[in-house]
């Protein structure tokens, strides 16, 4: 029932940013130049062209720092999971040793 509801209230977030997405479309319907100095060119758009860009821009940007971030930590995770399956290998053969050495130990002296 949890999943329904947070499915529910996902649907619910995505329409109401659609919805102010076409908001602001709409009132923001104005062209302006935009000049792009070194360069020769001038782009004459809508206002709110600039602000989706803008905005798309940042998601992307974000996006690419916490992947980033995201990747150093599955790398580090990585690393020490190896790690700890070596120590663990290394652990068992040291149990194992240890074991027959035991034995070996009993054996002698019942030898005696």
């Amino acid at each position: 029932m949890f999943r329904r509801i947070s499915k529910v209230g996902l649907y619910l977030f995505y329409f109401l940013i659609a919805s102010v997405v076409i908001v602001f479309s709409i009132s923001n319907r104005q062209t302006i130049s935009l000049d792009l100095f070194p360069f020769p060119f001038t782009l004459d758009t809508p206002l709110f062209f600039f602000g989706f860009v803008s905005f798309s821009l940042g998601v992307l940007l974000a996006g690419l720092y916490f992947s980033m971030k995201n990747m150093r930590h599955s790398l580090r995770y990585k690393k020490e999971s190896k790690r700890k399956q070596a120590l663990e290998n290394e652990v068992a053969s040291l149990r194992a040793e240890a074991l027959s050495l035991t034995h070996v130990n009993e054996l002698t002296k019942k030898a005696s």
